[in-house]
């Protein structure tokens, strides 16, 4: 129920408050039923392996996995799926269109004449058409489960060990396999609420009093919808690399590792208008004021669908993918003579067409329905990090010799700690006109809209400047016409982290099993400042004048306070040096 103000409301008070006192809502929502789900699967792996000593330098791993994996689905049959080869467009229900009768709009039935009030635009017309065009309960016209089960894969690993010296000191190790995993439950939990499982129906502009005699006009139901096909996200890894045993108690390991992921989810919204789509003369409303503004006058989105009448359909499919290659390298000696350390080092560099699962419709990054998705989305992950270096050491303090009270004050005491250091995450800049949709810039909803303007070499993504974290003045806002490739995502990179964990500890052992524990910690012992955030969003004054409004320094490059967290400047910090005493007995 929303009883917010509505100018469009007749029925109106003129405050929010007094509206809900009263019962009049502007629009009232309520599902047909409300579903017990009880989602369950089974899974069954069962494998082959050996290992085999082929010789004295040489060992061999291989097998073979079988997975049966079981889709998740609801016991109580309540899924519904969407199969968008089986919508058929005569079976499409109409909308009630923007009409003017008598210098009056109205929302009329182009195929009867009728007219309703203008409220009712975009509404279904009552038995024009199937609600449940193209969609299937589970086990009716489609598998039990509302996607097939892709019966046995079969998963090979391959995995070998080969010694050079067959003395255990330098060795050569690799291997690769197969692997699967099944979707995450939240990629079918929603299609219970498909129709005709369950109708959101929704009313307009009356009192609560008056529900019992009301008649609800449904809006296009959106859907939820999982790929038919049901393929299994599939991951291969692989590495092959060398260990060597070295003097003084140490060890090499160098090694390239990588892999492969493909059939990975993502969601997309296969019923948004084609970019541009706004913007076409046919798809205008003539009952609105002409306006500048390209796509101000264009018809609602659901005149616009390619499904017509449904809404915003979530379709969730096995395309995403992704690849990963690194070399790891780390030196370690163990501990000996009061002192261990060890470094390691990664080079790595994660892609892929997808950060997470379910990307929010319309958001930067969003999977396309174009064939642009590689050329747009394509990019460095979230989690990329090009540099990881991690060392650590662990030091018996050397003991001195100043009497039995000296000694037991100042001996046995173990210094170790932590040094961190590493790329900056990466980040994409994003920008904000007023007023302006995505509709103004792509003729579109639903799709991804428009992505920032780049003339220029922008910087890495920080500095130690903290109102300049990159150069500001390369970016500026995209145009009407725009179909989401004026710039690529993740090209920014965050700072880089260096930080050291301290640890100065002693344990006093006092007989009978009883032990004192003393011990200072110092994390970010160093005091490092390591900015984490900025500000990445561009305002601006509107879109015929981009003009950035939230800048931190003016063009004499002095600050602004009313503006000191605007554009590029930072706004976090990494934590500073804390410092934790503790005794244990």
């Amino acid at each position: 129920m929303n009883f917010g103000n509505d100018a469009n409301n007749p029925l109106d008070a003129g405050f929010g408050y007094a509206n809900a006192i009263l019962g009049i809502y502007s629009t009232y929502q309520q599902s047909s039923k409300y579903s017990f789900m009880n989602f369950v699967y089974n899974n069954a792996e069962w494998y082959l392996q050996d290992n085999w000593k082929a010789s004295r330098n040489l060992t061999l791993d291989y097998g073979l996995r079988f997975y049966w994996i079981q889709p998740q689905h609801d016991s109580n049959g309540l899924e519904a799926n969407f199969l968008p080869d089986k919508w058929d467009p005569a079976q499409a229900p109409r909308l009630y269109y923007p009409a003017l009768v008598n210098g009056i709009r109205v929302a009329q039935d182009r195929v009867t004449g009728q007219t309703l009030a203008a409220t009712y635009i975009g509404r279904l017309v009552p038995n024009s058409g199937n609600m449940t065009n193209g969609v299937f309960p589970a086990g009716k016209g489609i598998e039990p489960h509302g996607y097939k089960n892709r019966g046995v894969p079969y998963a090979p690993r391959f995995g070998f060990a080969y010694d050079l010296t067959a003395e255990q000191r330098l060795v050569i190790r690799g291997g690769s396999g197969v692997f699967y995993d099944r979707p995450f439950g939240d990629s079918v939990y929603n299609l219970v609420l498909n129709p005709s499982v369950t109708i959101q129906s929704t009313l307009n502009y009356g009192r609560l009093q008056d529900l019992a005699t009301a008649t609800p006009l449904d809006s296009p139901p959106a859907l939820n919808a999982f790929a038919y096909e049901g393929k299994i996200p599939t991951t291969i890894p692989w590495t092959i690399g060398t260990q060597m045993a070295l003097p003084w108690s140490s060890a090499l390991d160098v090694s390239y590792v990588g892999s492969y992921g493909y059939n990975q989810l993502q969601q997309r919204n296969i019923n948004a208008p084609d970019y541009g789509a706004a913007f076409k003369a046919e798809n205008q409303d003539p009952t609105l004021p002409a306006s500048g503004t390209a796509g101000a006058t264009a018809l609602a989105v659901d005149f616009l669908r390619p499904y017509r009448g449904f809404g915003d359909i979530l379709y969730i499919e096995p395309t995403a993918y992704s690849k990963y290659h690194s070399l790891q390298t780390s030196f370690n000696r163990r501990y000996r003579n009061n002192l261990s350390f060890g470094v390691n080092y990664t080079l790595g560099k994660a892609m892929g067409t997808a950060s997470v699962d379910n990307a929010t419709v319309g958001a930067v990054g969003a999977p396309r329905n174009d064939a642009n998705q590689k050329r747009a989305n394509y990019m460095p992950l979230n989690i990329d990090r090009r540099h990881t270096l991690v060392a650590n050491f662990v030091w018996g303090l050397p003991k001195v010799g100043l009497g039995s009270l000296g000694n037991a004050a100042l001996n046995g005491w173990q210094l170790s700690g932590i040094f961190r250091a590493g790329s900056g995450a990466p980040y994409t800049v994003g920008y904000s006109i007023p007023g302006i949709t995505a509709k103004n810039l792509t003729g579109a909803e639903g799709l991804e809209s428009a992505r920032i303007v780049i003339n220029g070499t922008p910087g890495t993504g920080c500095s130690s400047d903290p109102y300049r974290q990159f150069n500001t003045a390369v970016f500026t806002t995209p145009q009407p016409g725009s179909v989401g490739l004026e710039s690529g995502l993740n090209y920014m990179r965050g700072c880089a982290d260096h930080t050291l964990d301290l640890s100065l500890s002693r344990i006093i052992r006092v007989g009978n099993g009883r032990r004192l524990e003393l011990r200072i910690d110092a994390f970010n012992a160093l005091n490092t400042t390591i900015f984490n955030a900025r500000n990445n969003t561009l305002n601006v004054a509107s879109l015929t004048n981009p003009t950035a409004t939230n800048l931190a320094e003016d063009s004499n490059g002095n600050l602004i306070p009313a503006n000191i967290r605007g554009f590029g400047a930072v706004t976090g910090v990494a934590a500073a040096r804390t410092v934790q005493l503790l005794a244990r007995f």
